[in-house]
């Protein structure tokens, strides 16, 4: 008989995987699925004889996308292995099968199924429900879609079978959501500050867990909108949290690199990982809980004695823990001047998982507090400490400095957060506001930043083009403000106009400065590109011809040609909201194949006149959503040239819109973090022809030259790295997309307050993803900007 202890200690290390395991799936009789970034899946089983692990079947990814989801299926008495991918589509396997390639694979998404769950339904057949970053959940019956979710506002996460004929959705829009077979909305959730990552339910099904990017973990009743318990432990991001089988708990896992394991609404154990991300957690039948982390391994764990694993790979693991090289995000801000010695490991820990930091000769090192054997073990090495040019950590955010500020004796001194890049008088007047002191202090606190930053300055310079020597960004022969008059009809060919074809030329040349790459550590460019030319007599001519073939109950657009012949002789700067709100109606109104010359002239306007960029509707939707009500960006995508035309020049004015002040204080507002993954997820990228996809890769760039200048908050910078993410993993030919989305990427990432709001794992896919492109594209710049920013 085994004999079982109170903490969970390595079980088994599972190797195949050549990249981040992101999924796990327990099958009832204890056998195990995992899914991974390397576009494969495996399946597993264990020797009861021995407690070793065989990988017994390989699955691949039919279209080389890395899987996200897994869960096993049974329809008309074959059992089926289900696999979701960043495809969109749900492959299904059959078991003992030996072919690797799908049976059937299901349809219906547009985006990566990222979760997969499978139920019954009330007459006992299988049911599966999937969730992906198209914004919908799907429901299907008899490998049919038998209902879609479509009530949240961003990715969904995670989902659940709840009984017979109820379904759990979680969503990056911070909320969970309980819906009825019928898919009525029954129940919404509200308690996370950011996106829910993952949902567990209670074995007696009365509640549930769920996990999020706001590092916690929380408990619910599904009788109340609110959850009873909170969950605090984990450092950073929880990705995922499952049920412990005796009802008694839940384990979960997240960015800190450890697994907790949660025993009546307690913290237990802290499973630390030799890795930096710990994407995904199950739990077996027998209560051993299975880990899939960043290192691409998978380890199980567990608290009987019989199934520990070897004492040669447990000795192995603590040295992988003692040497690992912990970041930031895992231990928090430490200053070595501040810290301990070694004889502070002879203090008991105050609470399971606590991590302490101590000085061992000129290195600091980590470590967690283990409850259940009273002491203390070490779980690396801290390789980014205050002293030697990292950042300081205050409420959550990166800064070069935090200083402490002493206003009155026996007053706690008060806290004071600064960039080397932050102009010192405004950080002066909101330090003063915040804390309610007179603004009589402001030279005096400039002086006090003068004196201790010493006159630092950080990311300052010329802004040349580290990858070409020019003075600017250079994407290819043209500037994208050049001009040019080689207008061509995209529907008569005509050689009188062509929307926007002159704002820039994409077509790399082989003898161009920008294949003349040179391998240097990235420096952010801060050039944006915008597509601001336009010759405005075609248009007028276009605009007239046009009008001559519409319907009479149709607005002809009679007040167009003196709209253009002003911005002829004046400028963009004589627009009025009439003549703006003239001309979008127009947009709007006008047939598909008829308004490209009137989009043409809002793409203009939206680089050149405030008046445009201000212009909203009488239902208060920004430019931004009316642009995209122009190109019906949420309609189904139907090949069209007239629609892949109007959908080029709409992204071609979003990206725009930082190029006056009006539209960086539009781009700054919160809503554009909903728009971006609405522009991410609403369309399928490969559907996008080569000028759509440069205009949305040069939206992604303006926007990381935004963040630059610090002009963005904090709180875009997880949607701009989904953005980038959703150009980078979906690209595959077009080396200008694929540059610029790079580049973008090595902007934003150079922005510590907004890379800090990131997830560590998905900067890491970012960087990874770039590489795999550059590599596959061939381009020297492209592998030279990848490599780049896979250093920083």
């Amino acid at each position: 008989m085994s004999t079982s202890t109170d903490s969970y200690q390595l079980s088994a290390v599972l190797h195949g995987h050549t990249a981040d395991v992101r999924a796990l799936s327990v099958l009832s009789d204890g056998q195990l699925l995992s899914a991974s970034r390397d576009a494969s899946a495996k399946h597993w089983q264990r020797d009861i004889n021995s407690n070793d692990w065989h990988e017994t079947k390989h699955f691949a990814d039919g279209h080389g996308k890395f899987i996200s989801a897994v869960s096993n299926l049974t329809h008309q008495n074959q059992a089926y292995y289900a696999l979701g991918s960043a495809s969109s589509r749900i492959s299904l396997h059959a078991a003992g099968s030996e072919d690797s390639k799908p049976e059937r694979e299901l349809t219906g998404h547009s985006k990566n199924v990222c979760s997969l769950d499978r139920g019954k339904d009330s007459e006992g057949r299988d049911v599966l429900i999937s969730g992906s970053w198209d914004q919908s959940a799907i429901v299907w019956k008899n490998l049919e879609p038998a209902l879609r979710i479509t009530s949240h506002l961003q990715a969904v996460w995670d989902v659940k079978c709840v009984g017979t004929d109820r379904y759990l959705t979680a969503s990056a829009d911070k909320v969970i959501q309980l819906h009825s077979d019928d898919g009525n909305l029954l129940q919404t959730y509200a308690g996370h500050t950011d996106c829910v990552r993952s949902l567990a339910l209670t074995v007696d099904g009365k509640g549930f867990w769920s996990a999020g990017n706001d590092g916690n973990v929380l408990f619910w009743s599904f009788d109340s909108p609110k959850p009873l318990k909170t969950y605090h432990g984990h450092s950073s991001f929880v990705y995922s949290v499952a049920a412990l089988p005796d009802g008694s708990g839940c384990v979960s896992a997240g960015e800190d690199g450890t697994a907790r394991v949660w025993q009546n609404h307690q913290l237990i154990q802290s499973i630390a990982h030799p890795t930096v991300s710990v994407w995904t957690v199950d739990v077996l039948p027998n209560g051993d809980i299975v880990s899939g982390a960043s290192d691409a391994t998978v380890r199980v764990w567990t608290k009987a004695e019989a199934r520990y694993a070897s004492l040669d790979e447990r000795e192995k693991l603590d040295r992988d823990l003692r040497t690992r090289a912990l970041n930031k995000s895992q231990v928090g801000d430490v200053n070595m001047t501040d810290l301990p010695g070694r004889e502070a490991l002879g203090r008991p820990g105050k609470k399971e998982g606590q991590v302490i930091m101590v000085k061992s000769g000129d290195k600091v090192e980590a470590y967690q507090w283990a409850s259940a054997s009273t002491t203390w073990q070490q779980i690396g090495e801290v390789t980014d400490a205050v002293g030697s040019g990292r950042k300081q950590i205050y409420q959550g955010v990166e800064y070069d400095y935090v200083f402490d500020v002493d206003i009155a004796e026996n007053m706690p001194p008060l806290k004071l957060p600064y960039n080397a890049t932050d102009n010192m008088y405004t950080v002066a007047e909101k330090f003063l506001l915040k804390n309610d002191l007179p603004t009589t202090y402001t030279d005096q606190i400039v002086k006090f930043l003068e004196t201790n930053t010493q006159g630092t300055t950080i990311g300052t310079g010329s802004s040349s083009d580290p990858f070409t020597g020019g003075s600017s960004y250079r994407a290819s022969g043209n500037q994208a403000g050049a001009s040019a008059n080689n207008y061509r009809d995209p529907f008569t060919g005509g050689g009188a106009y062509t929307a926007g074809s002159s704002s820039f030329d994409t077509t790399p040349s082989a003898s161009s400065p920008a294949a003349a790459a040179s391998a240097k550590p990235f420096q952010p460019i801060r050039s944006p590109q915008y597509f601001a030319t336009i010759n405005i007599e075609p248009v007028k001519k276009k605009i007239a011809e046009l009008a001559s073939q519409l319907p009479s109950d149709i607005d002809s657009g009679s007040r167009m040609a003196e709209l253009c012949d002003r911005l002829s002789a004046n400028g963009p700067s004589g627009m009025s909201q009439d003549d703006v709100a003239y001309l979008m109606q127009l947009a709007n109104d006008w047939p598909v194949d008829k308004r490209f010359p009137v989009l043409d002239l809002a793409r203009y306007l939206c680089a050149t006149s405030s008046t445009m960029v201000e212009f909203t509707t009488g239902h208060d939707l920004s430019i931004i959503d009316s642009l995209l009500g122009c190109c019906e960006w949420a309609a189904e995508w139907q090949d069209s040239r007239a629609r892949e035309t109007n959908t080029m020049l709409v992204m071609r004015a979003i990206a725009n819109l930082p190029a006056t002040a009006s539209g960086r204080r539009v781009v700054a507002e919160a809503r554009t973090q909903e728009l971006l993954g609405y522009l991410a997820s609403q369309q399928s990228f490969e559907n996008l022809n080569k000028n759509t996809r440069v205009a949305m890769s040069t939206i992604a760039l303006n926007l990381s030259v935004l963040a630059l200048e610090g002009q963005l908050p904090r709180e875009h910078g997880p949607a701009i790295l989904q953005f980038i993410l959703n150009i980078i993993s979906n690209e595959t030919g077009d080396s200008e997309v694929a540059y610029r989305a790079m580049v973008a990427l090595g902007n934003t990432l150079s922005v510590q307050d907004l890379s800090g709001a990131m997830s560590v794992g998905d900067t890491q896919i970012a960087k990874e993803l770039s590489q795999a492109l550059a590599g596959k594209l061939g381009e020297t710049r492209l592998r030279d900007v990848a490599e780049a920013v896979a250093a920083l």
